[in-house]
């Protein structure tokens, strides 16, 4: 039994991590450079240079592999739907491991064939300077990293499929439901809105409700996602227990909660 809940919950994590990474949308290229590393261990290998493929598997990969091993025995992980950024140091050392890799197999083609020798003769440890290129390269994609901050909120909207439009025409106030939804969404609509306070009613709101709970009140209009119902109605019963509402459909993806006084 306990094997059977240690699988689910690996196989859990992982499937999150892939498909926050994008890994799923970009399968193709992950095969492409997963076949390029396997090229590359074996050519390493061909040319008696087995101690560098041991070491840094030892010093990278399978400290990966004790991360995601320790996160999926803990239950509190499966709890909070197996969020990725609990094994995101994980997934960085794998890139780190793909980096040396592959930065060591151009340089030995390099030396080999006299490719670029004049440059490489000039600066010192350039395989350094390769691998740092290649892992920049490989965490841009999977983290939606970006040189312009205020593209930053459309990321989140993209990578959560936020309903910005539907949120903003509904005139709530504040949006209820699953935690890893109404964050997001939360954080969106306060850095698209500069004038407008929205608040999130779900997990932790606690830390804040002198600051919200009137307000919305005030306000009587919360809006949340169609597919959390059941977890907008146990939020609601936590913080307005005593205050009835009446539902609206606003759209397929948001529905309406009216507060009434």
């Amino acid at each position: 039994k306990e094997i059977k809940l240690f699988y689910k919950h690996c196989r859990s994590i992982l499937q999150e991590a892939l498909m926050y990474f994008n890994f799923y949308e970009n399968r193709w290229i992950c095969f492409l450079i997963v076949l390029f590393v396997f090229v590359s261990i074996v050519y390493i290998f061909l040319f008696d240079q087995k101690k560098y493929i041991y070491s840094n598997f030892f010093y990278l990969v399978v400290p990966s592999i004790i991360i995601v091993i320790t996160m999926s025995l803990l239950n509190w992980v499966y709890i909070n739907s197996s969020c990725p950024r609990y094994i995101t140091h994980s997934i960085i050392l794998l890139f780190v491991f793909v980096s040396v890799i592959i930065s060591k197999f151009c340089m030995l083609i390099i030396t080999r064939y006299h490719i670029l020798s004049n440059l490489t003769s000039k600066i010192k440890n350039i395989k350094y300077l390769f691998t740092l290129l290649l892992l920049i390269i490989f965490l841009i994609k999977p983290f939606g990293f970006s040189f312009e901050i205020k593209s930053i909120p459309n990321q989140i909207i993209k990578k959560h499929d936020i309903p910005i439009d539907e949120i903003n025409k509904s005139n709530s106030i504040a949006i209820s439901g699953n935690y890893w939804k109404v964050w997001p969404a939360v954080w969106s609509i306060n850095a698209i809105n500069n004038n407008k306070n929205f608040y999130g009613i779900t997990n932790r709101s606690s830390d804040a409700i002198n600051d919200w709970k009137n307000i919305v009140y005030r306000n009587g209009l919360i809006c949340y996602y169609a597919t959390d119902e059941n977890d907008t109605k146990y939020y609601l019963s936590e913080f307005f227990k005593d205050v009835k509402y009446k539902y609206s459909i606003e759209s397929d993806k948001v529905k309406l909660i009216k507060l009434i006084k």
